[in-house]
């Protein structure tokens, strides 16, 4: 009997976790949202660097970073700040319920790509160390038949105007053959539209170059 019991309630959870899943799939938008934050382009060169030399210890070819992927990166990231639905729960849905690879264009999908998100400082032995640290995320940076990588890295502004010093970092794979391999500078302060409409892609409304002010304590 109490074995019986024991297997109804596992039954039970798995269905309620299932269903919970499901049900974070499916929490999107109702409509859409401005978000407002930085991009951190010298942050974004570094952790390709990382991965690339992480890569080739393990015998892979580097990757080559592409404008358009680093640019949808970017705007991955902003989708999947803790403040928009399912960052965590359903991590690679977007906010409008579409899965991340609606964001690229035919060109850039090809036939594989996957993605990884990372939550946390902003140190990038430390977020490469994340990655490589889950299964799904090391076996995604290490994947032998990808050739490309856009690498997002944004903090975003509270309700109070005030910049969260957080930094969600996405890294999008793709297996399309390229000559292009940049290493952007700078940083950037950014508004983005994000969709809400299911089959259209968040786009960035407004950009303006941010000065650092240096930390002097």
């Amino acid at each position: 009997m109490a074995k019986e019991i024991l297997a109804f309630l596992c039954i039970f959870m798995l269905h309620t976790a299932m269903a919970q899943d499901v049900d974070n799939a499916n929490k999107k938008l109702t409509h859409d949202k401005v978000i407002s934050g930085i991009f951190d382009y010298d942050l974004a060169s570094r952790i390709v660097e990382e991965t690339n030399r992480r890569r080739e210890a393990e015998g892979r070819a580097p990757l080559k970073m592409t404008h358009k992927l680093c640019e949808v990166a970017m705007i991955r990231a902003v989708e999947a700040a803790p403040n928009l639905p399912h960052p965590y729960d359903y991590p690679h849905y977007r906010p409008n319920g579409d899965r991340f690879f609606s964001m690229l264009d035919q060109e850039e999908r090809c036939y594989r790509e996957s993605e990884n998100l990372y939550w946390g400082g902003n140190d990038v032995i430390r977020i490469v160390d994340g990655y490589m640290q889950s299964e799904g995320h090391r076996r995604n940076l290490l994947d032998s038949l990808m050739t490309t990588i856009g690498v997002g890295t944004f903090k975003w502004y509270n309700d109070k105007g005030e910049l969260v010093q957080l930094t969600v970092s996405t890294q999008l794979f793709g297996d399309c053959p390229v000559d292009e391999d940049i290493r952007p500078s700078g940083v950037e302060k950014v508004q983005v539209n994000v969709s809400s409409k299911p089959g259209v892609k968040s786009t960035i409304i407004k950009r303006e170059n941010y000065k650092v002010v240096p930390d002097t304590d």
